[in-house]
C-alpha cells in the first residue's frame, strides 16, 4: 500500500549498492517520495532481487528516522 505523507529530499544521500543504484536509476526514481511509494513493490523492479529490496527497505526506514528527530540544541549561549 502505498504511503500518503510527501517525504522530501532526493535520493543521492542513500546507503545502498550499486546494483540498486542502477535499478533506481532505469525506474527514474530521484526522490525519497518517489521511492516510499514503491517500497512495497521494490523487489519486482528488473536487477532487484529480494535481499537488496530489504537494504534498500532498511534504508529508508534509517533516513526517515533521522528526519522525524528533533534538531538538536545548541550549548552555546
Amino acid at each position: 500500500m502505498p504511503h500518503e505523507a510527501k517525504v522530501p529530499g532526493p535520493i543521492e544521500g542513500l546507503r545502498l549498492p550499486a546494483r540498486a543504484w542502477g535499478a533506481l536509476r532505469r525506474e527514474g526514481i530521484t526522490n525519497l517520495d518517489q521511492l516510499m511509494n514503491v517500497a512495497y513493490q521494490i523487489d519486482q523492479f528488473p536487477g532487484i532481487g529480494a535481499k537488496t529490496a530489504q537494504v534498500i527497505r532498511e534504508e529508508l526506514v534509517r533516513v526517515m528516522s533521522l528526519q522525524e528527530q528533533p534538531p538538536k540544541l545548541s550549548s552555546e549561549g
